[in-house]
C-alpha cells in the first residue's frame, strides 16, 4: 500500500467515523431523558471493555487510546448536556 492508498483509507474512516457520530447524536437526542442514565451506565460499562481489550491488544497504541479518549469524553459529555437539558 503506498501512501496515497493509505490517505485515501484514513479519510474513509474518518468519513464514516463522522457520519457514526451524527447517527449517534441523533439517537440521544431523540431519546426521553430518562432513558439517558440506562445509556450512560451502559457506556461507561462499555468504555471499560474496550479499554481493557486496548491494553491488552499489542497493536493499540497512543495513536488509537487517545482518539478513543477523546472520542469517549466528547461522547460522555454529549449525554450529559442532554441530560441536564443543555443539548
Amino acid at each position: 500500500m503506498d501512501l496515497n492508498d493509505a490517505h485515501e483509507k484514513i479519510a474513509a474512516l474518518r468519513g464514516e467515523t463522522m457520519a457514526m457520530h451524527a447517527m449517534l447524536f441523533a439517537i440521544l437526542e431523540a431519546l426521553p431523558i430518562e432513558q439517558l442514565d440506562a445509556v450512560e451506565t451502559y457506556f461507561e460499562e462499555q468504555l471499560e471493555q474496550v479499554r481493557v481489550a486496548l491494553l491488552n491488544s499489542a497493536r493499540a497504541d497512543e495513536a488509537v487510546s487517545e482518539p478513543f479518549e477523546r472520542a469517549a469524553l466528547e461522547l460522555s459529555s454529549k449525554v450529559h448536556r442532554l441530560q441536564t437539558g443543555i443539548g
